[in-house]
């Protein structure tokens, strides 16, 4: 994680969980991460292909100069980065697993503003696989953001960080080195982490 915004939020995710894959949603204190709340969002996983968006911070919504709320999350991205970025989620949902991913996006004709997403998975009323706490971080802050919308998320390069079973209590490094890859079909499959106590997968475009 390259960004302070990431860094913090995924952070104080982790020290929420505990011994747990993830949080309640019920745990999260907007204040106690005030810093990054405009750059965060959370997800509605509805079992469908639709996202509704039930939170979204101010410098998220800038972007695209409108309030995100109730938006559908999938219809943020460019056409051909909507199936990645589904598959995406999908496997923080179903993995229980964090995710970071490069994101460019700009306004027609302006140069692309590289961000980072950062997906952190949550339980709702005890259940997995509901919600997702995300960060959507710019590297820095352009003089159209808020007067200009972009036209859409481009994905870029993705990991998921996967704990091991044979932990006690689930194990994620924020920051990472990767060693040589393994491929497996679309998958880069990279060790690492503390004591080599995580995996990452590495979803290469």
């Amino acid at each position: 994680m390259k960004h302070a915004a990431t860094q913090e939020l995924f952070s104080y995710w982790n020290r929420l969980r505990g011994s747990r894959l993830a949080p309640e949603r019920a745990d999260i204190d907007p204040g106690a991460i005030r810093g990054v709340l405009a750059d965060t969002f959370i997800l509605e996983l509805t079992g469908q292909s639709a996202l509704p968006m039930r939170i979204a911070g101010a410098r998220v919504s800038a972007l695209f100069t409108n309030e995100l709320k109730g938006t559908d999350f999938t219809r943020l991205w460019h056409e051909n980065s909507q199936s990645p970025a589904q598959e995406l989620i999908a496997d923080v949902a179903s993995e229980q697993a964090p995710a970071i991913a490069g994101v460019k996006a700009a306004p027609s004709g302006r140069a692309p503003l590289d961000l980072e997403l950062l997906l952190l998975p949550l339980r709702h009323f005890g259940k997995p696989q509901k919600r997702l706490l995300g960060c959507l971080a710019p590297s820095s802050i352009p003089a159209w953001l808020g007067l200009l919308p972009v036209d859409g998320l481009e994905l870029g390069s993705m990991r998921i960080m996967r704990a091991l079973p044979s932990t006690d209590v689930p194990q994620f490094s924020s920051a990472q080195k990767l060693a040589p890859a393994v491929r497996h079909g679309h998958l880069r499959v990279h060790t690492g982490g503390i004591a080599d106590q995580n995996s990452i997968l590495q979803r290469t475009r």
